[in-house]
């Protein structure tokens, strides 16, 4: 999320939680995206199952806030999109496997 947003920025087209350097996005629009990444870490670090379903609701809600990008700037939306597929596909297989590994 840090490449996009910068690359975003630098490209002129940044993200809608950033917002252009001219006029910044407000504070807790910056909060989404990072309490979206990092709360997988925080809510579930032991439990393997709790934390692939946490992982799984946090890879569609950032799928969700890439919405915002998509008329503005779709690469910018397509990029957050890969990630969150991306990650959504690994807690997935995370969730499928893991109870056979127990």
């Amino acid at each position: 999320m840090i490449v996009i947003a910068v690359s975003s920025r630098t490209i002129g087209r940044p993200v809608w939680w950033l917002g252009p350097s001219t006029h910044p996005a407000p504070l807790y629009f910056l909060l989404v995206p990072i309490g979206i990444v990092s709360a997988p870490f925080v809510i579930a670090r032991r439990d393997v199952l709790l934390h692939a379903r946490v992982c799984i609701a946090c890879s569609l809600l950032l799928l969700l806030s890439a919405l915002p990008d998509i008329s503005r700037s779709p690469a910018v939306c397509i990029a957050t999109a890969s990630v969150a597929v991306a990650a959504l596909i690994g807690s997935i297989a995370v969730l499928i496997a893991s109870p056979n590994y127990r």
